[in-house]
């Protein structure tokens, strides 16, 4: 030993005066300054008594200077701009603090500088350094932006004379944007640290514990703050827990409720959210609930009119309704789906309609007033033999571009392809099944600013609707009477007060409605009428006070103006009836 004082040392080639040294107060070092590696192999097990295991990362090299000679060199007469780098077996520093040097004329002090000298001080555990060179400062690694001589400057050298030759130089390289300088500690994982499973540490500014599988591409951080919080972000968009998560103050209650499988999860106290969404079975969407109709939060529900045949009842665009169905039969077909699936009732209809109107997008005019499509309606079913619509055949009409909160024919809701799609590209010309007619799909018709008239050939042919969280729903106002699952008696039927009967009647009849114990069917605005694309509502009071009568809502085919839209109720048939005009939909 060489030491003054008690010590222990091995010296060899390392150019950093040591190989291993065990200092006077029992602290080992490894691998001194030198330019190799300081790796420790231990065969068995390291125990530690209240120690630490502390992996650092290099910091970035500092205290960088310059000096320009006349010698043999290139270097222009400019500035220059110069970023250092620190390495290890582990990876690379971000650069330096930047710094530069002018030569030549350009320096209004040398009139021939060939060469410029950079030099740095030692960064502790680095073993090479990197110089970048940049003309324009914009370290992208663009073509104005070098790898110096393309070689490492090994440690403990901590200078460079660069003589601007790009020759030599690794064109196209800046220093990079992340410090990998950092170790890992490596359960069951190779050598390198490269395996299935890696436990990292990370500097962030807060404790971080790091998860990563395979790669530093596809990792979950957990940082705990100073308050004992747990944040988790992730390389991909999804927490994904395989098995039952529970949140509660202690340990979660056992009883009182009932779960099966994995993927539940119980919360022991209040559940907060900005909105809520349940997973949909294919084909349907989500409905946000409704606390007047008592539908909260909410329901699936068939996006498009039920399709399919007897006991394979499906919610899909290609196809005709599924119709000469009877209620009973359709309540049947429904429940046959599985354990929820029910026909859709009176307040899922309300709350799907209430939604509807109230969203300003779906108002197809500027004008004063509410201007509802009507779906399908004019009895002119321009693709297909049978009056029906024969299918979709058409993607929903993106709306993520749209403005929900303006009318349609607002400039903010132009047809914009993968954008904004609502309105179709209006260019159907011969072929009404053109695909991009989108919501005018197999009608006939296109959008048309102003030209609104109910029920009518005109832009309330459009078959779409959009609800308040982003969803489309199809030929909700016309194409076929659709049934609810409700059941009453004619007697217990809105009326026209002034002259009781079967008739149609407008919502806003001045004479008055008396709506019974109906009162729901009651409109949000009194001044609605059919002419607002609403429908109407036929009372049935009949001459017999007891006779069933079923609920059929939306509207046929041929209904026109005098019956159709998301309000227009029916009652006038029996729960048995049947016809090619009426058809169902679903919901859970």
């Amino acid at each position: 030993s060489d030491l003054t004082y008690a010590g222990f040392k091995i010296k060899g080639n390392d150019n950093g005066g040591y190989i291993l040294r065990v200092l006077a107060d029992g602290d080992v070092a490894i691998g001194g300054n030198g330019a190799g590696g300081s790796d420790l192999t231990v065969k068995q097990n390291i125990s530690l008594t209240g120690g630490n295991i502390t992996v650092n990362q290099l910091t970035a090299p500092s205290a960088v200077t310059f000096s320009a000679t006349s010698t043999s060199g290139s270097c222009a007469d400019t500035t220059y701009y110069y970023r250092i780098t620190a390495v290890n077996d582990n990876g690379e520093t971000t650069g330096s603090t930047e710094g530069s040097e002018t030569t030549g004329a350009a320096s209004g002090t040398y009139t021939d500088d060939d060469t410029i000298t950079i030099s740095w001080t030692p960064v502790s555990g680095a073993t090479k350094y990197k110089v970048h060179r940049s003309v324009d400062q914009t370290w992208d690694a663009g073509a104005n932006d070098y790898w110096v001589d393309k070689k490492y400057v090994t440690s403990p050298t901590t200078n460079l004379v660069d003589d601007c030759q790009t020759g030599d130089d690794t064109a196209s390289d800046a220093p990079p944007s992340v410090n990998t300088t950092g170790g890992r500690i490596a359960i069951n994982t190779t050598v390198d640290g490269t395996g299935d499973r890696r436990l990292e540490t990370l500097d962030t500014g807060n404790p971080q514990l790091r998860l990563t599988q395979s790669n530093d591409t596809n990792y979950a951080d957990f940082e705990v703050g100073a308050t004992g919080d747990l944040t988790i972000s992730l390389s991909g968009d999804e927490l994904i827990i395989d098995d039952n998560l529970e949140v509660c103050s202690g340990a979660c209650p056992t009883t009182g409720y009932s779960i099966t499988g994995t993927g539940n999860l119980v919360v022991e106290n209040k559940v907060v959210a900005d909105s809520f969404e349940r997973i949909c079975p294919t084909g349907y969407i989500w409905v946000s609930g409704s606390a007047k109709f008592g539908t909260m939060p909410g329901f699936c529900v068939m996006k498009y009119e039920a399709k399919g045949t007897s006991g394979a009842v499906v919610s899909t665009s290609t196809g005709l309704p599924y119709v000469n169905i009877s209620q009973e039969s359709a309540r049947a077909e429904c429940i046959g789906i599985g354990i929820g699936y029910h026909l859709i009732s009176e307040p899922e209809w309300m709350t799907i309609a209430e939604n509807i109107a109230n969203l300003a997008i779906n108002d197809l005019d500027s004008d004063a007033g509410l201007q509802l499509a009507t779906g399908h309606s004019d009895d002119n079913d321009a693709g297909a033999a049978s009056n029906a619509v024969a299918s979709i055949d058409s993607a929903d009409p993106v709306v993520s571009g749209c403005t929900l909160t303006s009318d349609m024919e607002n400039a903010s809701n132009a047809y914009v392809a993968s954008s904004c799609e609502i309105r179709g590209d209006g260019s159907h010309g011969t072929d009404p099944g053109d695909a991009n007619d989108k919501g005018f799909y197999d009608t006939g018709q296109d959008w048309a600013d102003g030209t609104y008239v109910s029920g009518a050939a005109n832009k309330a042919q459009l078959r779409t609707h959009v609800l308040s969280n982003g969803e489309v729903i199809w030929d909700f106002s016309g194409n076929v009477w659709e049934f609810t699952d409700k059941i009453s008696v004619a007697i217990e039927h809105p009326e026209q007060i002034a002259s009781p009967g079967s008739e149609w009647l407008e919502y806003n009849d001045a004479t008055g409605i008396d709506y019974k114990g109906f009162s729901y069917l009651r409109l949000a605005d009194d001044g609605w009428s059919s002419s607002n694309g609403i429908g109407k509502l036929n009372t049935d009071v009949g001459d017999v006070a007891n006779a069933p009568r079923t609920f059929l809502r939306s509207g046929g085919w041929g209904s026109g103006s005098y019956g159709i839209g998301v309000f227009n109720l029916y009652l006038n048939y029996y729960p048995t009836y049947t016809d090619n005009i009426a058809g169902f939909r679903c919901a859970k």
